[in-house]
């Protein structure tokens, strides 16, 4: 814990913690990486059938159809081809939107002071 210079010559001050300010940008990054990468993988499979529907290469009737055609054809790795390409790609971007929204706008409307050391 970090006291600040008042604090230190000995005036009645409270403590202050610089470290605060980089833990709400740290946590607000972190919590929108896993948001992303758990959002991203879960979703893989409902894009993997959106592909191949779209592709038109095989004759799926339908969504069911072709999640119920993949599945027993190929397997349950091939519902979550690409998916760690996609959790790469897609946390990051989560991360970046959770700080920018927080630092940016959150703080404002919640009525916090906004972050010097951001």
């Amino acid at each position: 814990m970090h006291k600040s210079a008042n604090a230190v010559r000995g005036q009645n001050t409270m403590f202050t913690i610089p470290e605060i300010r980089d833990a709400v940008f740290w946590a607000s990054f972190v919590s929108g990486l896993s948001a992303g990468a758990t959002a991203s993988f879960a979703v893989t499979p409902l894009d993997v059938v959106k592909t191949r529907i779209q592709a038109g290469s095989s004759n799926y009737k339908g969504i069911c159809h072709a999640f119920y055609r993949i599945l027993a054809d190929e397997g349950v790795n091939a519902l979550f081809k690409g998916a760690i390409c996609r959790m790469m790609v897609m946390a990051p971007l989560f991360g970046i939107a959770q700080t920018v929204y927080y630092v940016g706008l959150a703080e404002k409307l919640l009525g916090l002071e906004k972050g010097t050391r951001v």
